[in-house]
């Protein structure tokens, strides 16, 4: 039996009306032949029972058929589809890789669900888009050369010859070879554009690369008059099955990502209340985004659509939580096992959420996972029980900025305006974080300053980016400094801040000496960078204790915070203990009087922040951003080092205890938001305890020369060696078993405080093997506080 449509007719096919008694007459839902062939409006007929002709079979005297039915003709079949949109996705792809910085969504317009499809909320969003109804479309913007400022000074520092703090480059004989250089990187960008491989449009390559070979054979042939259509030809003999990747890799690149749970998005109110959180408390300190354009494209509802600004989203939503008041930032009950670190659970909820959505690495990166880098390190940083995993986030994010080549000044003046400055803040973002986590964890710095040559971020804030006409974009009024001004003064400390590194706490000097062998000899060169930095501080930015704005005061805060870390940073690994001759009426007391000074300035900084904050009203907690962690710890141990060197009833002891307490009293309002702080909390408390107890003998050199004795209350004198590690002195000079022990605690808490015996799985054997290399030196209560 034939399969009976909606209207009745067979799919057999359509006949006219019966007149048969019984059958009950209706009104045939298609047109005749005749009408059709016409192409013109059929009524059909219109009283059955008297005649089966339309109106215009009539007029004509011509026979009403019905015979060419259409009624199987159920539209393409799913393979045509299936090809359509394929074609469709190959054009998109086409698109992301000539504009890769452009969001082709807000040309074309959103992605198509066909399971929740609604012609009207479609066409409402093809219109919040700006996109015209078909064929009109969209224009996509049109590149336009952009005229950089002069490039950052990134040739390596000489003992001749020492830079200043963001010093730019100033152009004069090595014009030519700077313009060839740049020549080359657009020959070779171009030409790899040209390459028909999925992604290299969107992906930088070096010289160092064989591409550049190529590249380089190809001007050469054209130079000489040959064929320079190396590449045309190669399409034509190339085989396809090497190049052209097939559609199952290309699924394969989607393998893994998985939409947001909308279910904890957060409401109505409350995502405007973690946004503002955000920029207000963190966005503040690393700038990051462009609040209007960020706003814009949440109102308009990009994170439903756009996987990679979900994610942004998320991680925006996850760094605001920690300065919102809110339960339901919050990990539920059920999530918990002890009520005791709930209150450190603010924002995991969305950083849970973004973790099950995936990521794929075979996408090509973009600004999007830029961005994600940076939220993702801010957000682990000091919130974590380990985080040395921020190692592994923030080096993803820079080896995804060299991949597009955003370090490359010349590859980024076709980039829109707009996006450039986005791509320009991500990447100054993992400079500072790659400084930043460099010193904290000790480890080797994944970008150097010879490796780019962008500019420093504008000057401008958010608002006069895109506000008039073209000629006022990107202005800042004269006489209101930016919020981007402080970070740029960051970036200038964390470029000496490199140097330091390369040139104080490398590992093997050998390798480079005609660059640290200066600064090994004396810290006198760097010590002299950053005064000349401070001197060169805009009025703005310098520190103020009575500055009206509490904003602006946590800014210069944590500026010279910053400053006073590397003053001590440069001196630090210089301080060593020998014992003089009593009758030495001058030793050398540079380098820990000038850590000393730094910590005092430190403790100063933080103790007048806090008592600002809390005249100011500002919840516990929020007073002291997470940048002054680190100044605050190395403070503190400089202190406890210190007081083991002094007479338990000088007046330096006791100013010494002072300063202690007030770095604790720091950490004690810090560790109400950030983690990590409560470890230095417990770490300070500790130390400080062992500190003030009472001591009968202090270590001075034996007789004769070799070996210590004990001295009754004497105060030790220390000589502190330039150039000498603390246990590496000079032949026949001893060393304090108690300066020893401290040295040894202090490095010992260094690894602690990144994990080391956290109780995570599988850490035992680690404990072990710590406990064995630090046994003689680790006391057993630090050892149960860390464990």
């Amino acid at each position: 039996m034939p399969a009976r449509r909606r209207d009745g007719e067979s799919e057999e096919g359509a006949s006219p009306p019966s007149d048969t008694p019984g059958n009950k007459k209706r009104k045939v839902h298609r047109a005749c032949d005749a009408c059709r062939r016409r192409k013109i409006k059929c009524n059909g007929p219109m009283d059955s029972r008297i005649n089966d002709k339309c109106a215009y079979c009539i007029k004509l005297g011509l026979e009403c058929t019905y015979n060419n039915d259409t009624s199987n003709k159920r539209g393409p079949s799913k393979s045509y589809v299936q090809m359509l949109e394929q074609k469709c996705g190959r054009l998109e792809t086409l698109l992301r890789q000539a504009f890769p910085d452009v969001d082709i969504r807000t040309y074309v317009g959103p992605e198509l669900d066909p399971d929740a499809f609604e012609i009207t909320a479609y066409s409402q969003a093809l219109a919040s888009y700006g996109i015209p109804p078909y064929p009109s479309v969209k224009p996509l913007p049109v590149p336009s050369p952009q005229v950089s400022a002069p490039a950052l000074n990134t040739e390596p520092v000489t003992s001749s010859v020492l830079p200043r703090a963001g010093e730019k480059v100033r152009r004069g004989k090595d014009d030519d070879r700077q313009d060839k250089q740049t020549a080359e990187e657009l020959s070779l960008a171009r030409f790899m554009s040209r390459l028909n491989a999925r992604g290299a449009q969107g992906r930088n390559h070096g010289k160092p690369s064989p591409a550049f070979l190529v590249c380089q054979l190809t001007e050469y042939r054209k130079s000489c008059a040959q064929n320079p259509q190396l590449i045309e030809d190669l399409e034509k003999t190339r085989r396809s099955q090497f190049w052209d990747m097939p559609q199952w890799e290309t699924d394969m690149t989607n393998e893994g990502l998985r939409h947001a749970d909308w279910s904890i998005w957060p409401s109505k109110g409350l995502d405007k209340l973690l946004i503002d959180a955000y920029f207000d408390h963190v966005d503040r300190f690393l700038p990051l985004l462009n609040r209007p354009r960020f706003q814009q494209e949440y109102d308009r509802a990009l994170w439903r659509s756009h996987y990679g600004f979900s994610r942004v989203c998320l991680m925006v939503f996850a760094n605001g939580a920690k300065f919102v008041q809110d339960p339901r930032v919050k990990l539920s009950q059920e999530d918990l096992q002890d009520t005791e670190s709930a209150s450190f659970t603010a924002g995991w909820r969305y950083f849970r959420a973004f973790i099950n959505m995936g990521q794929n690495p075979l996408q090509c990166p973009t600004l999007f996972d830029l961005q994600t880098s940076v939220l993702l390190s801010q957000f682990l940083q000091g919130s974590t029980t380990l985080p040395h995993n921020l190692h592994n986030v923030y080096s993803i994010g820079i080896s995804s900025a060299q991949d597009l080549g955003i370090h490359i000044r010349s590859l980024m003046e076709h980039v829109n305006p707009v996006e450039k400055e986005l791509y320009v803040r991500a990447y100054w973002c993992l400079y500072h974080i790659d400084r930043h986590s460099s010193v904290f964890f000790g480890r080797p710095m994944a970008m150097r300053d010879v490796d780019f040559d962008i500019d420093y971020p504008r000057d401008v804030d958010d608002e006069y980016w895109e506000s008039g006409d073209q000629s006022s974009r990107f202005l800042q009024p004269l006489g209101k400094v930016s919020r981007v001004a402080r970070h740029i003064q960051i970036l200038k400390l964390d470029r000496i801040m490199g140097q330091i590194l390369h040139a104080i706490y490398t590992v093997n000097t050998s390798r480079d000496s005609n660059i640290t062998h200066a600064y090994q000899s004396s810290g006198q060169l760097l010590d002299t960078c950053l005064n000349r930095w401070l001197a060169e501080l805009p009025r703005e930015l310098r520190w103020d204790p009575t500055c009206p704005d509490f904003g602006v005061l946590q800014q210069t805060a944590s500026l010279l915070l910053y400053f006073y870390y590397c003053k001590s940073l440069v001196y630090r690994s210089y301080v060593t203990i020998t014992f003089p001759d009593p009758v030495d009426s001058n030793p050398t007391l540079m380098p820990l009087a000038a850590c000393l000074a730094a910590a005092r300035s430190i403790s100063e900084i933080i103790y007048t922040t806090l008592a600002r904050s809390r005249q100011e009203g500002v919840p516990p907690g929020h007073a002291l951003n997470v940048s002054f962690m680190l100044p605050a710890w190395s403070a503190g141990m400089i202190f406890l080092f210190s007081l083991t060197l002094v007479q338990d009833t000088s007046d330096e002891k006791q100013k010494m205890l002072r300063e202690m307490r007030r770095l604790t009293e720091g950490m004690r309002d810090m560790e109400l938001v950030w983690k990590q702080a409560g470890k230095i909390t417990d770490f300070f408390e500790h130390l400080t305890k062992e500190v003030e107890k009472p001591r009968s003998t202090v270590w001075r050199p034996a007789e004769g020369g070799s070996g210590a004795g004990r001295v009754e209350d004497r105060q030790l004198i220390p000589l502190y060696v330039i150039n000498s590690s603390p246990r590496e002195l000079p032949q026949g000079q001893p060393q304090s078993p108690e300066i020893l022990e401290t040295w040894m605690k202090m490095d010992a808490f260094e690894f602690q405080m990144l994990g080391m015996g956290a109780g995570d799985a599988g850490s035992e054997p680690d404990e072990e093997w710590w406990i064995k290399l630090y046994d003689h030196y680790i006391a057993p209560d630090i050892m149960s506080t860390w464990s």
